[in-house]
């Protein structure tokens, strides 16, 4: 799957693309009063207590985690402390506008995702969950789960970004230490949170 930047075109027709234009043409209304526009496009958010992170988490503890499709399409992520840290960054340099993919250096495949957060609590991923159906019963939406972006942070690394955690391993580490002491997946607020992706 080809490496997608900020400078990708809008694919219209596809539903990630068409959402993420409609929503950056709103924010983009700001620029004509003259206010400095930075449109984050964030990947999946991991975090502790909330968003996407604790349901998968849970889900892999319990070996349901599974391969989507066929599980070769990316999987764009970032950790919490990256989502804000590059909130934090933007607002700090003012040369920096437009849109930047809230996104870790690191592209995984879903497969390959899903394999990593079960591995990281001596799990196994066992389960395949084929893609007709999922595109059948989620519709457009499916496309977030079976289609993928391969999502790069260009413009992030370009300007200077660190990123705390580049890696996936050790993004899951960190956060499977939060599970471990019971502020992960063992809290009874579970959220589910879509980051909303690119032009792709």
């Amino acid at each position: 799957m080809e490496p997608l930047d900020e400078t990708a075109s809008p694919r219209p027709g596809e539903f990630q693309s068409d959402l993420c234009a409609a929503i950056e043409h709103e924010a983009r209304r700001a620029e004509a009063l003259g206010v400095r526009v930075v449109r984050m496009r964030f990947g999946v958010v991991l975090g502790r207590g909330g968003g996407a992170h604790p349901m998968q988490a849970l889900s892999a503890h319990l070996y349901l985690g599974a391969v989507l499709g066929h599980g070769r399409q990316r999987a764009p992520w970032i950790h919490l402390a990256d989502a804000v840290g590059l909130v934090r960054f933007a607002m700090a340099h003012q040369t920096l506008q437009g849109p930047v993919n809230a996104v870790a250096p690191e592209a995984v495949t879903q497969a390959s995702y899903a394999r990593a957060l079960a591995a990281a609590f001596g799990r196994r991923v066992w389960l395949r969950r084929p893609g007709l159906p999922l595109r059948a019963l989620l519709g457009a939406l499916s496309t977030l789960l079976l289609d993928g972006q391969n999502a790069v942070p260009s413009t992030a690394l370009g300007q200077g970004y660190r990123f705390v955690h580049p890696r996936l391993s050790g993004a899951l580490a960190d956060l499977a230490i939060a599970d471990a002491s019971g502020t992960g997946f063992g809290s009874h607020r579970i959220l589910i949170k879509i980051g909303l992706g690119a032009y792709w």
